[in-house]
């Protein structure tokens, strides 16, 4: 995951440590949101990863609608510490 979204999230939680001293771990997972009626053509074959960064896990807004963020289901979650 060493792209712009992760140096963002570096530098988001160095800004909190050195505002608060806190000293916790930054879980961080990528999520794809699409209103798209048929995203198959880009998702792998079990129909819940991109297929060209397979740690973004997609879903559709209807399936979210409602949803808790600590239901959502993604296999790559990364630690900034």
């Amino acid at each position: 995951m060493w792209d712009a979204g992760h140096h963002w999230c570096e530098s988001l939680h160095n800004t909190i440590r050195n505002y608060t001293a806190s000293k916790r771990r930054l879980q961080v997972s990528k999520y794809l949101f699409t209103a798209s009626l048929d995203p198959s053509a880009v998702l792998d074959p079990t129909g819940r990863y991109l297929l060209k960064d397979t740690s973004i896990r997609h879903y559709n807004f209807d399936e979210v609608d409602m949803m808790d963020l600590d239901d959502m289901e993604n296999d790559h979650v990364y630690t900034v510490s």
